[in-house]
């Protein structure tokens, strides 16, 4: 059988990457308390990190407030650091979750 010459060479990006993670945690905790919330992390290494958002919500699945906006203390580092925030916004006997994330060097 014959078929027409429509066949190209096609590149595709699904978005996987076999680059390496830009952060690896070591850990990530908040803990109450007398009048403030202690926002706590640590990491490992911060390949391609410029730095971190960190975000706070009334529920596991409720709208995040964007608290604050940290830089890498060891930008684009395989180094890591520890990092802190003291969240006083907070009221007693209410629950919160926090989210952090990376801000790659590239501004993703």
């Amino acid at each position: 059988a014959s078929f027409p010459d429509t066949q190209e060479d096609r590149s595709y990006d699904f978005g996987f990457s076999a680059s390496p993670l830009a952060v690896l945690l070591a850990g990530f905790d908040a803990t109450a308390q007398t009048d403030h919330v202690l926002v706590a992390w640590e990491t490992v290494s911060e390949v391609s990190n410029a730095g971190f958002n960190l975000y706070r919500s009334l529920a596991a699945d409720g709208e995040r407030t964007l608290l604050t906006t940290v830089p890498s203390a060891a930008p684009g580092s395989t180094q890591g650091a520890a990092y802190s925030f003291q969240d006083a916004d907070v009221l007693a006997g209410q629950t919160y979750w926090y989210w952090l994330e990376d801000v790659d060097l590239s501004g993703a």
